[in-house]
């Protein structure tokens, strides 16, 4: 068990851009530094999105589209990167080189991350992000050419064209040949959207004939480094999902083209429920670990949430301990951080201020070290106070509806014979908790936004055990949207839940189901769930 964590290819510069003019190596090797002697096992170094972060004869640079677009369009047009990038062109340290010596320093293995079809800065044509080797391609390679572009990933490139494939190989060879890395990671999450709308299931053959192309470079480049080089791929968490997007993942495993698998959610919504039990069973004769991804910018209970509140809804140290107590419960070989940023306003976790406490803030140095130092080993995880959030898959083939179990109507005229699945009574919710130990207190909590809404009127039952009413509380975090990397703060107004004691003896191994139940003859007192959480203390 242990963790990986995937850093990002640009807030390492972001953070460091106001001490830009006196970056040096020792700025360089904390950024991997503050990972030694933690549960970090493996660090995913991403290489870019549509740019190249590292020196590339294949891509523009990430520093070469930025110090474009500030001479184009004037000072500051070039992002918060762009002073970072300049100082380190300016002393020739190549970051990449340094971060990995570090990484091995620290028993840490380095993979370098590719984002195999991102779509960041697609929204215009004219975008001065967007390199110009792939600006006068878009018409051409985009998935959706057959109509004027419209939503996000529409400008993608589709894999079903050979030239598409061949850029991204060449680009993958010339940097895995550049560095010599433990591993890859092909990071499909960024985008699933391959191929053209309709052409998803055909193209998974075209898809495995690329897997086996980056095998073949793979093995070119084992050959010069004398040793393995391993193959990671992120991909949606859905096993069904992912054969209707393209990636026939348990084909791959069974032809030896990868080495460990990330199911994962895309960036929308964190997927508190990811069925890892299943992905184990799906893998075991292909003995391919699996790393359950969590995403820290996003947890929803539904994705009508997400629009309403945007993209700061952020996890929380106890959100982050009910993933990780859940997943490696159901046997997860380790978990996978996505966004856990390790530098914001300058405060990097180094051995001298490292300091556990009771913070619930991911951004900061003592949340950041609590998950860094626990959240990857079973017998810590499960000992923490943990928040179990209902949440959802984030990304759904584009003819599939997203199956969010939230809002859940309770209530209402129903025919109770047939017991539909409507809004009927009663209703059932599911947590995936993981083990509970037997010294743990535990509640369950309703947001319930219905006027007039008496709490008399409902029985609540966890795993057949009656659970009483606890009292109103405030929901807490997460829900303002705290998220320090975007400026913003708590303004320390949430909502009220409704809490109820479950009984010690109803906690089952690693499921808990709540139902939800109308007394009789209130049956019509038709009320909404639109938020639900299980509190392990």
């Amino acid at each position: 068990m242990g963790i990986m964590i995937n850093l990002d290819c640009s807030n390492f510069y972001q953070s460091r851009a106001n001490v830009a003019e006196s970056l040096d190596e020792t700025h360089v090797r904390a950024h991997i530094g503050q990972y030694k002697n933690t549960g970090v096992t493996d660090v995913l170094l991403n290489v870019g999105a549509w740019s190249s972060v590292t020196p590339s004869n294949i891509r523009t640079t990430l520093y070469e589209s930025c110090k474009a677009a500030e001479e184009h369009f004037g000072e500051g047009s070039g992002g918060k990167c762009y002073p970072v990038l300049k100082r380190l062109h300016e002393i020739g340290l190549d970051e990449f080189e340094v971060w990995i010596d570090e990484a091995a320093k620290n028993n840490i293995n380095a993979w370098l991350s590719f984002r195999m079809n991102d779509a960041h800065n697609l929204d215009s044509d004219d975008n001065p992000l967007i390199p110009p080797e792939f600006k006068e391609k878009l018409k051409t390679w985009s998935v959706v050419r057959h109509h004027r572009r419209i939503g996000w990933y529409d400008g993608c490139r589709d894999f079903e064209l050979a030239e598409v494939r061949q850029e991204q190989l060449d680009y993958i060879e010339e940097q895995i040949m550049r560095y010599l890395p433990y591993g890859i990671e092909l990071d499909f999450q960024r985008e699933l959207n391959c191929f053209r709308p309709g052409y998803e299931w055909s193209g998974m053959e075209i898809m495995t004939y690329f897997m086996k192309e980056v095998k073949k470079i793979v093995a070119r480049a084992e050959e010069k480094a004398g040793r393995k080089i391993k193959i990671l791929v992120r991909c949606n968490q859905n096993p069904q999902y992912c054969m209707e997007w393209g990636f026939d993942i348990i084909r791959w495993a069974a032809e030896g083209l990868i080495d460990a698998f990330a199911p994962a959610p895309r960036w929308n919504c964190t997927d508190t429920d990811i069925p890892v039990k299943l992905w184990k069973q799906i893998l075991a004769p292909y003995k391919i670990p699996v790393y359950p991804g969590i995403d820290a910018q996003n947890i929803h209970p539904y994705p009508e949430d997400f629009m309403k509140k945007g993209h700061t809804v952020c996890n929380t140290v106890e959100t982050t301990f009910g993933m990780a107590a859940n997943f490696l419960t159901q046997g997860a070989d380790g978990i996978y951080l996505f966004n856990y940023f390790n530098e914001v306003n300058d405060e990097v976790v180094t051995e001298e201020n490292r300091e556990l406490g009771d913070g619930n803030d991911i951004y900061s140095p003592k949340g950041y070290y609590k998950i860094l130092a626990f959240a990857g080993n079973y017998n810590e995880a499960i000992k923490q106070k943990r928040k179990h959030m209902i949440t959802y898959n984030d990304k759904v083939p584009p003819y599939r509806k997203n199956d969010a179990t939230l809002p859940l109507v309770c209530g209402g005229k129903y025919d109770q014979t047939y017991h539909s699945n409507g809004e009927c009574n009663p209703r059932y919710l599911r947590f995936a908790t993981g083990t509970i130990p037997n010294d743990k207190s535990c509640k369950v909590r309703f947001r319930i936004n219905t006027e007039g809404f008496d709490v008399n009127d409902v029985e609540i039952y966890l795993n057949c055990y009656r659970a009483e009413f606890a009292g109103i509380e405030k929901q807490g975090e997460p829900y303002c949207g705290v998220a320090p990397l975007y400026g913003e703060s708590n303004n320390g107004r949430t909502p009220d839940v409704y809490a109820f004691k479950i009984p010690r003896e109803a906690i089952q191994p690693e499921i808990q189901v709540a139902e939800i139940l109308l007394k009789e003859g209130k049956e019509e007192n038709l009320f909404t769930i639109d938020y639900a959480d299980l509190i392990v203390e």
